[in-house]
C-alpha cells in the first residue's frame, strides 16, 4: 500500500484533500499533517512515504525547506509542491527539491494522476534511487507545461504561442538553436520564433520545447554527450513518424526522449558512465549499462518522465526502447524501439539491419526503413 503525506497549514485545505481522496483510502495510506513541523514529525517517525505533497507558503518552514528535509531522509520519496505562487523567486526555490509543482487549487483528478503515476511505475528500486536520489533532481518541464496548457485552448493563436516562448529567453534561445541545427534539416535558417512556429507546427514545437528542457537534465554533463543525445533523439523522432506508428505524435515524442536517461546516468555517476560508454564501444550500450548498474538508461529515462507526469504509455515506450520484443504487436513501444535502432544504424552506417529490426521479427521492412533513415539523417 502506497503511503502519501499531505502537508498544509490550513486545516480546511487538508479536510478538502481528505474528502476528495476518501474513496482511495482502501488502496493508499493517506496521512494529513497540519503545518510543516507536524509534517516533518510524520516523516521522522520511521515509516517511509512514497509521496509527500506540501503547500509552499507556510509559516516557519516553507514547503521547499520541508521537501529538502524529506530528500535528506529518503531521496526516493516523490516530492510535490502544491502552491498558488507566481513569483520567480518562489518558483526557483522549488528547483532541486520538488519533482512536480502543481497549481493550487488542485482538483482530485490531478492529485490521483500523480499518485497513480508513482504506483504504476513498477521499476527496480535501483532505478528509482538513481532518478530520485540526484542531489539536484531534474526539474519538471515547466515551459512545456505552460505551452501545452495554452495550446489546449481552441482559441489559441500563433501570436500567443510566440509571446509565451518570448517570456522565457533561455528556452527561446535554445529552441532556435535546436531548430536551426543540422538535425532538423530545414531548407533555410529560422531567425524568429514566429517562423519556428510556422515551420514546425504546434505539436512538433511543443515536443521540441519538452526536449530542450529534458536535455538540460543533470549539471556537469558534458556538452558532447548532450549533443549526441539530441542528435539521436531528433533523428529517431523524425524516423518514427514515417514508420506508420499508432500515433505519429506520441511516437515522435517517445523517440525524441528515448536517450534522456543517459544524461541522468552521467549526472549521477560521472566518469564511471564515461567508462561504461567506452567499454560498450560500437556494441550494445544498454548491455554495458546493465552490467555496471543493473539497469539501462531507457529504464531510467522512462521513470524520469513518469515523475514529470507524462502519459504512462509514452513513459513505458521510452523504458522499453532498447529491449525489442520478439513478435510484438506494432505498437508505440515497437515503433520507438525501431526508430531508435534505425537512428543508431544511420549514425554508424553498418550494412546489417539493426538489432531492433531483427528482433522485432520484421526484417522484410528493413530496406524501406533504411531508406527512411538515410533520407532523414542526410537531409
Amino acid at each position: 500500500m502506497k503511503r502519501v503525506l499531505f502537508v498544509d497549514d490550513e486545516a480546511q485545505i487538508l479536510e478538502g484533500f481528505r474528502d476528495l481522496l476518501r474513496r482511495h483510502r482502501n488502496k493508499w495510506d493517506l496521512v494529513f499533517a497540519l503545518g510543516a513541523a507536524a509534517g516533518l514529525a510524520e516523516v521522522e517517525k520511521g515509516s517511509r512515504f512514497d509521496v509527500v505533497v506540501s503547500d509552499m507558503r507556510m509559516p516557519g518552514m516553507d514547503g521547499a525547506a520541508l521537501l529538502a528535509r524529506v530528500r535528506e531522509r529518503d531521496p526516493t520519496t516523490v516530492r510535490v509542491i502544491l502552491s498558488g505562487f507566481t513569483d520567480e523567486e518562489g518558483m526557483l526555490r522549488t528547483i532541486g527539491v520538488a519533482h512536480r509543482v502543481l497549481a493550487k487549487p488542485c482538483d482530485s483528478a490531478t492529485l490521483v494522476a500523480v499518485i497513480e503515476g508513482v504506483e504504476e511505475a513498477t521499476v527496480d528500486d535501483r532505478v528509482r534511487r538513481m532518478v530520485l536520489g540526484l542531489e539536484v533532481p531534474p526539474s519538471p518541464p515547466r515551459a512545456w507545461a505552460r505551452l501545452g496548457e495554452l495550446m489546449a485552448n481552441p482559441e489559441c493563436t500563433a501570436r500567443q504561442i510566440v509571446a509565451e516562448l518570448e517570456s522565457d529567453p533561455g528556452i527561446s534561445l535554445k529552441v532556435l538553436q535546436l531548430v536551426n541545427s543540422a538535425f532538423f534539416g530545414l531548407p533555410q535558417p529560422v531567425t524568429s520564433l514566429a517562423r519556428a512556429v510556422t515551420f514546425l507546427g504546434n505539436r512538433t514545437l511543443l515536443a521540441t520545447v519538452l526536449a530542450v528542457e529534458a536535455f538540460q537534465v543533470g549539471p556537469g554533463v558534458s556538452p558532447r554527450l548532450v549533443n549526441e543525445v539530441q542528435r539521436h533523439g531528433i533523428w529517431a523522432g523524425r524516423i518514427a513518424r514515417q514508420l506508420d506508428p499508432p500515433s505519429r505524435d506520441e511516437a515522435y515524442v517517445a523517440s525524441l526522449l528515448q536517450d534522456v536517461g543517459r544524461l541522468v546516468l552521467a549526472a549521477s555517476t560521472g566518469k564511471t558512465y564515461d567508462r561504461v560508454v567506452h567499454r560498450a564501444g560500437s556494441g550494445s550500450l544498454a548491455a554495458a549499462e546493465f552490467e555496471e548498474y543493473g539497469m539501462t538508461h531507457a529504464e531510467v529515462g522512462g521513470y524520469l518522465l513518469r515523475t514529470w507526469g507524462l502519459p504512462g504509455p509514452l513513459c513505458d515506450a521510452v523504458a522499453a526502447s532498447h529491449t525489442p520484443r520478439p513478435e510484438a504487436a506494432w505498437d508505440l513501444a515497437s515503433a520507438t524501439c525501431a526508430a531508435g535502432a534505425l537512428a543508431a544504424w544511420a549514425a554508424h552506417k553498418t550494412e546489417s539491419p539493426p538489432i531492433g529490426a531483427r528482433v522485432l521479427g520484421i526484417p522484410e521492412r528493413f530496406p524501406t526503413w533504411r531508406e527512411i533513415a538515410a533520407s532523414v539523417t542526410t537531409s
